[in-house]
């Protein structure tokens, strides 16, 4: 795995849809080992679900901000792209892709 990558240890998405609105928080801890930067990212996103990718803005703490796509690859999985468009004061993790897997809530 090329150096600028760096793995996740794991990743955990929660959504709620209301009638066109997703609301949504992100969590994920990646092994970082080569950088003074924190390995943990979490963020919240709230917006319209619009198009087969819809796409949103996230915040998370310390004023940091990016943007969040999500898209289907099948029935019960997903792909979540993030980048961060602005860092606030805290310098973090860019980017980051996975693919995660629908389980039921087990409340």
């Amino acid at each position: 795995m090329p150096a600028e990558l760096y793995p996740p240890i794991y990743v955990e998405m929660f959504i709620e849809q209301k009638g066109a609105v997703l609301r949504g928080r992100y969590k994920g801890r990646y092994q970082v080992t080569d950088r003074a930067i924190s390995p943990e990212v979490s963020f919240t996103f709230e917006g319209r679900a619009q198009g087969d990718e819809p796409e949103f803005t996230w915040r998370g703490a310390q004023g940091a901000e990016g943007r969040l796509r999500l898209r289907w690859v099948g029935e019960n999985s997903m792909e979540v792209r993030w980048w961060t468009t602005n860092f606030g004061t805290e310098l973090g993790l860019s980017s980051g892709i996975a693919t995660l897997i629908r389980v039921e809530d087990r409340r």
